[in-house]
């Protein structure tokens, strides 16, 4: 029958080339409902399965997602990781970089090349003992000041006539494309408790903490939105990821509207009052399926199958989510 020839060709191209010969033979199993191709079906898929993985080691699929620096060849936990970009969870510097940061900045220290040893130790006593960084006029990182630079300037006599730039080390820093991946992977070998993350230009654009990734991985692993909140944006670049911290105690979440408050107003529903809870936003379903995502005001209706992110306090959370 040249129909089960030709479905049989067709369940092994698609094995090949998505390199799942199961997936391929329930798929035409289903198309014909004929036992009888059944075990050529099963032979060609995996004969043609094997011929591909000799020729390419992933399938046409998960090699889009490697140019896309998503790794498919590991389990979903390091698939989240190997998807997040460093310059999605890095503490970005405001506008103007380093060159417009003012002495204090809280959790990146910098000093001007031109600043003097003694100045730029200064500044790291200031800043608690971390990492200072060393950048010129324009904001290019130069150098890192640490601890051990510290004790050898202190050790040599350096700090008293040398300038910041001549006790400072050279060091690799992040990119804000990079994958988290590596980035957690020099945090583990290297022990620094912080990352500097430059531009194309070599500028210094922020820092990487052990801080952030716990973060990260406590709402991407862990799912529990309470270390740090992930937010999503569209702008006319595209789509823009970033993560929040949240304040000690809060957490954000979705919960389905409360039946008691279908139809009244958001300022009638006290869930301020009642639960301490803030309605950050509200989704709800439209008729032809899409999906609608507005701020509510105070005058805004709750419809029936709502869906509110709210943050909070756990324990209210909590209470609002069983509240129907």
């Amino acid at each position: 029958d040249p129909g089960a020839y030709a479905l049989v060709g067709m369940g092994a191209m698609l094995s090949a080339t998505t390199h799942a010969p199961v997936l391929a033979v329930v798929f035409i199993f289903e198309v014909s409902r004929d036992y009888a191709i059944l075990l050529p079906l099963l032979l060609a898929c995996s004969v043609s399965t094997l011929a591909a993985r000799r020729l390419r080691r992933q399938s046409i699929y998960a090699e889009e997602l490697g140019r896309r620096g998503i790794a498919w060849d590991q389990p979903p936990e390091g698939r989240v990781l190997e998807s997040l970009r460093v310059g999605d969870v890095m503490r970005a510097l405001p506008p103007g970089g380093a060159a417009a940061l003012p002495p204090e900045a809280g959790h990146v220290a910098v000093v001007g090349a031109g600043q003097s040893a003694a100045q730029a130790l200064r500044r790291w006593e200031e800043g608690g003992g971390g990492s200072v960084y060393v950048v010129d006029a324009e904001g290019r990182l130069l150098g890192e000041i640490g601890p051990e630079e510290e004790r050898r300037a202190i050790g040599s006599g350096r700090w008293r006539t040398g300038g910041a730039l001549e006790i400072a080390r050279e060091l690799e820093p992040l990119v804000p494309e990079q994958s988290l991946m590596s980035a957690i992977e020099r945090l583990w070998h290297e022990e620094p408790e912080q990352l500097p993350v430059v531009d194309a230009d070599g500028r210094l654009v922020g820092v990487l903490t052990r801080r952030d990734v716990l973060g990260v991985v406590d709402s991407e692993l862990l799912r529990r939105n309470v270390l740090l909140a992930k937010v999503r944006w569209r702008s006319d670049a595209g789509s823009v990821t970033d993560f929040f911290e949240l304040p000690s105690g809060y957490r954000l979440e979705q919960i389905p509207v409360p039946d008691r408050l279908v139809g009244k107003r958001l300022d009638e529903a006290g869930l301020g009052r009642e639960h301490g809870a803030i309605v950050l936003a509200v989704l709800r379903r439209r008729s032809d399926g899409g999906l609608d995502r507005f701020v509510p005001r105070g005058a805004d209706r709750f419809a029936p199958g709502d869906v509110l992110v709210v943050l909070g306090r756990q324990a209210a959370l909590e209470r609002l989510s069983v509240d129907r």
